[in-house]
């Protein structure tokens, strides 16, 4: 299950998935021993689990977590199954995500995967994922709109022994600052198995139902994203905080699925305002901004964004116009292999996909140029749109319409299918409506042979204006693994608009 997604409009549904996953480890009365056979831990870790999602204060939807012995294949196996049910407001546009998925871990040796199973539906899109284990490999097969695509990858180092003996390391109280180090499988992503880390804070003492009791307060990190979660006895997450957005809640069913009140509007809740209007960013040469509440997030200084760290989780950030000459930065081959590679998403292999580049594209051979043919192919086929998510590039292509993300994706898939290393990045990107703000956005970057350059599909720019503030790399294009740093401070950053320095393109 996947932390990554590539807009703040529907970050919720994923962020909270993977993050959560690991430390939801159910309840039971045994006490869970480092020898303790699977089977019997299987029966112990029984059990289910509501849970309310809740972002920037308002209810936003439901998760439920259930985990049982099974039959499967006529093997006895260990199932963890996994809903949630996501309503979030976009402007006008109402959207709904839902989230199904079975993993079955086998009860002998290690207690390895078997199979998986992820259904998503998003804006009445659907994708279904499912894994099945040959020996130690997985074969992934994806169907999405009657078609279907095999991948085969290792083995997860995911396993039912490693959660058992997690619960164990927790039940030992460890002391601040100690981690334990498992794994977590997400089945849309390239890179299948990503490492989750789970350092120990500290003991709380609380009264849960009314019942005395000892938690854990632990932080789970993966790809630099972070939960603040509170486990309760054997482990059962009580609650779970991402940034300043999201909080996860232990909660009785009629309560977690109640959805509440109107859906949240996304766009306006996650946005950063400012006091004053900036005007058309177009005619914005150069902007100074001050950053606050960052706690120990770096913004990235590269090029047209120059980062003066303050102290104190604050940041001053001057934006300037693109170079046309970019700033060097040669591509190794090993790098250029990985910002030209096919994805579960950015799917550059697809017919559909590769014919549609190369009438695009043409006999053009300047990544420029072809990025410029491929913005002007977009800004006339796909219509803008906040209520058609999509989650791959063909999906995209199908349906011709979508919002920033969309138009990102399939930019970077054409890109590639057309011989440019591109990828997308995440950030914010100024606007006057429906009043001062920063609002959370996706764009991306060709490499033309000697350096990136910026590309916005959605406002049809090559080269970027000087109010899009760039805070990750996203979508999994970030070599290091820290793409998903950016969600810790999601409700916590504030902006400061010092200087604006305006002229005429």
């Amino acid at each position: 299950m996947s932390l990554r997604r590539r807009a703040a409009t529907r970050f919720p549904l994923t962020v909270c998935v993977a993050l959560w996953s690991s430390a939801a480890l159910c309840a039971g009365p045994a006490q869970v021993t480092g020898d303790m056979p699977l089977a019997e831990y299987a029966r112990h870790a029984e059990g289910k689990e509501f849970y309310g999602l809740y972002l920037f204060g308002s209810k936003a939807g439901w998760m439920v977590d259930e985990s049982r012995v099974a039959d499967y294949q006529g093997k006895p196996v260990f199932e963890n199954l996994i809903e949630m049910h996501v309503e979030l407001k976009v402007l006008d546009s109402r959207k709904k995500s839902d989230h199904t998925s079975v993993t079955r871990f086998a009860l002998e040796g290690e207690g390895a995967i078997v199979s998986v199973v992820e259904t998503d539906v998003e804006d009445g899109a659907s994708v279904e994922r499912e894994a099945a284990r040959e020996g130690n490999r997985l074969r992934i097969t994806t169907r999405e709109n009657g078609a279907a695509s095999e991948r085969v990858v290792p083995l997860p180092r995911t396993t039912l022994q490693q959660t058992r003996d997690a619960e164990v390391w927790l039940a030992r109280r460890p002391g601040k600052g100690e981690t334990f180090r498992t794994h977590e499988i997400s089945l849309d992503q390239d890179k299948v198995e990503t490492e989750q880390i789970m350092e120990f804070i500290e003991a709380v003492p609380l009264v849960w139902g009314g019942v005395p009791v000892s938690a854990s307060r632990v932080m789970l990190n993966q790809d630099g994203g972070r939960i603040e979660a509170l486990l309760g006895p054997n482990s059962k997450l009580l609650r779970g905080t991402v940034g300043g957005a999201l909080e996860i809640r232990a909660e009785d069913e009629a309560i977690a699925r109640a959805q509440g009140g109107a859906a949240i509007d996304m766009l306006t809740a996650s946005a950063i305002k400012v006091a004053e209007p900036l005007g058309d960013g177009r005619l914005i040469t150069g902007l100074t901004l001050e950053l606050s509440g960052l706690g120990d997030f770096h913004v990235p200084s590269r090029g047209r964004q120059r980062v003066q760290p303050l102290g104190n989780g604050r940041a001053l950030v001057q934006l300037s116009r693109e170079a046309d000459a970019p700033e060097p930065t040669r591509l190794s081959r090993k790098e250029r292999e990985y910002f030209l590679r096919a994805t579960p998403s950015v799917q550059k292999d697809d017919e559909a996909i590769r014919k549609l580049a190369a009438e695009i594209v043409g006999d053009e051979k300047n990544p420029v140029r072809i990025a410029a043919r491929i913005v002007d192919w977009i800004a006339g086929n796909i219509r803008p749109t906040y209520a058609a998510d999509a989650s791959t590039a063909t999906a995209v292509l199908r349906q011709k319409a979508g919002d920033c993300t969309e138009h990102t994706l399939l930019f970077t898939t054409l890109a590639r299918a057309a011989g440019v290393p591109a990828r997308q990045l995440g950030g914010v990107v100024y606007s006057d409506e429906p009043s001062p703000l920063f609002a959370w956005h996706a764009w991306a970057e060709v490499h033309d042979g000697q350096g990136w350059i910026t590309v916005d599909p959605t406002f049809k720019q090559l080269r970027i204006d000087p109010t899009h503030l760039q805070l990750g790399v996203d979508d999994g294009d970030d070599m290091e693994g820290n793409e998903l740093s950016w969600v810790n401070i999601l409700g916590a950053v504030k902006i400061d608009v010092r200087k604006v320095d305006r002229g005429r393109q």
